[in-house]
């Protein structure tokens, strides 16, 4: 117990001294990792100043990060209370890896993992301001250990309320990261491989769905409420009944768009009423029809993320550049409408009621494979792209300072900064191989299966998805166990005798936090951070940082 209350007290303290040093990009996000924060504050400001948009209108997120932060947070002010729930999640990795691991490797090699897991730079970005992700690894590490509480084998009374409140946290953590339901069954099955009692999962699981089903319930009335709600079309020409009817049968929301397109192209034309057949300009224009939102497992927008992670513009990365793609505005854009024209060759806002935006959130897992499957070669770089922004993740240095590699570097698309440089690489890489080689020698412990599952899951979700540094961050723990198999005995070997040094890292590196929280600054493509960050928030655009 006193290991783990040290092991949270340090890391807390990291992280507090990392956040006052700053320097914050905007109100609640260090400059090294803006990530989602802009998102979560214009959400909270919407919910707080009543002003809905259509994402707020439908499950079109995971709902547990918004119904926490807005709990906390109306989206302007003062966020030291919304920051500090995040860095005290951040704090209970540290210990948790150490729960997870004390029964299953030696004492030194347990300590040794949680001190790097707790120090290290990539995770105290993590938790440095208004981000699922840290407190998401927080809460999944406490799954695994309860996890392994539960294989264990508690009598009934207590494996009861364990399986159930497992399986309540495993439907919480689906509702704040939809991916964690591939992370869920992957843990079921090495659940069932590790022998667990049957009945112990079927309640894991029964709780889970508990968890899961009001939100279902209102997901299902919100996609009801929008696909019959929408504003009514201006006509110029008179239409046929079966027209009409044809577009008054689509979602509520598509109306508009399709009456005005469809009524003054044929009036561009020369056409003086609108028939059945001229609905064929939907098509014509877009290569898409309109049709009604489903009720979506949690959230509308996997298959739209992932289309846009397997196009080329997204180039392995974070990148809404797919959208701005022309539509096919069959026999030349002269015969559409001016307004239809004027949004050629430039940035289109997303809106479902635009037919190519609503076909990628409906088809966006067919369209995401003709990407991949009309260029294989590309694909394959792009795989190897968001593979090694995986490993930037989770390899980078410790503390505040990214030791030995330094924290200054490129900071991609709302994604957190990395190292760049043929330093940065070897490192990386001789990280990655330590940790490879000592996760290679703790293969049989099946305590630790648990972790593997979950570390793989997330390399899947980022071959899959968008190639996140962020993503690969939460494969720290796993790396920092492999890296301490290694180094961990050499270390025993040192503390039977000097029972003092284990605890001399992290005394080290909250002195140096504690000299850095003072001096340092920032830069952002050259420009100084002052107050917060020199440009626009949400750009979605690369960014060079340089701390000093």
């Amino acid at each position: 117990m006193r290991t783990a209350l040290a092991l949270f007290l340090f890391g807390l303290l990291l992280r507090l001294l990392f956040w006052h040093a700053g320097p914050d990009g905007g109100l609640g996000w260090h400059v090294g990792f803006q990530g989602d924060a802009p998102v979560w504050q214009d959400l909270c400001l919407r919910l707080a100043t009543d002003r809905p948009d259509a994402e707020l209108r439908l499950p079109w997120r995971a709902p547990g990060m918004l119904w926490l932060t807005s709990l906390l947070w109306d989206g302007g002010g003062a966020t030291w209370a919304v920051r500090f729930v995040y860095a005290l999640a951040g704090a209970t990795i540290a210990p948790l890896v150490w729960q997870l691991l004390r029964r299953a490797v030696a004492p030194a090699v347990a300590v040794t993992a949680a001190v790097l897991a707790g120090a290290s730079s990539n995770l105290l970005l993590l938790s440095s301001g208004v981000q699922v992700e840290g407190l998401y690894l927080a809460l999944a590490l406490l799954a695994l250990w309860l996890q392994n509480g539960l294989a264990a084998g508690p009598r009934i009374g207590g494996a009861i309320a364990l399986a159930v409140g497992l399986g309540a946290l495993h439907g919480g953590l689906c509702l704040l990261r939809t991916e964690h339901l591939l992370t869920f069954a992957a843990l079921a099955l090495v659940a069932l491989w590790c022998r667990m009692r049957w009945w112990h999962g079927a309640v894991v699981v029964a709780a889970a769905a508990v968890t899961i089903t009001p939100w279902q319930f209102e997901a299902a009335r919100r996609v009801d409420v929008f696909n019959h709600t929408g504003a009514p079309g201006r006509l110029t020409l008179p239409w046929d009944d079966d027209a009409r009817d044809t577009v008054l049968a689509l979602p509520a929301f598509a109306h508009r768009h399709v009456l005005e397109l469809v009524d003054q192209t044929v009036a561009l034309r020369g056409g003086e009423r609108v028939r059945a057949a001229d609905l064929a300009i939907v098509r014509e224009a877009y290569d898409a029809w309109p049709e009604p939102l489903p009720v979506p497992l949690i959230a509308l927008y996997g298959p739209f993320n992932f289309f846009l992670a397997n196009s080329p513009e997204s180039n392995g990365g974070y990148s809404r550049a797919a959208l701005d793609r022309d539509p096919p505005l069959l026999g030349g854009e002269a015969i559409y409408p001016q307004w239809v024209r004027r949004t050629l060759r430039r940035g289109k806002r997303f809106s479902l009621g635009y037919p190519p935006h609503l076909d990628r959130t409906l088809h966006g897992y067919a369209r995401g494979i003709d990407e991949l499957t009309s260029d294989p070669a590309g694909a394959i770089s792009r795989l190897g792209i968001k593979l090694w922004h995986v490993a930037e993740g989770a390899t980078g240095g410790v503390g505040g300072y990214a030791l030995p590699i330094g924290m200054s570097g490129e900071r991609r698309a709302v994604d957190l900064v990395t190292a760049t440089g043929w330093w940065a690489a070897v490192w990386r890489l001789l990280v990655l191989g330590v940790a490879v080689y000592g996760l290679w020698r703790v293969r049989g412990e099946r305590a630790l299966w648990p972790l593997w599952a979950f570390a793989v899951t997330k390399i899947v979700t980022v071959a899959l998805f968008f190639g996140y540094a962020r993503q690969g961050a939460l494969l720290v723990p796993a790396v920092a166990v492999g890296a301490a198999v290694v180094i961990g005995p050499w270390l025993g070997r040192q503390t039977d005798r000097r029972r003092w040094l284990p605890w001399c890292l992290p005394a080290l590196l909250l002195a140096v936090e504690a000299v850095r929280a003072g001096t340092v600054t920032a830069t952002l493509d050259g420009q100084p951070v002052v107050d917060r960050e020199p440009f626009p928030v949400g750009e979605f655009t690369r960014r060079t940082i340089e701390f000093r």
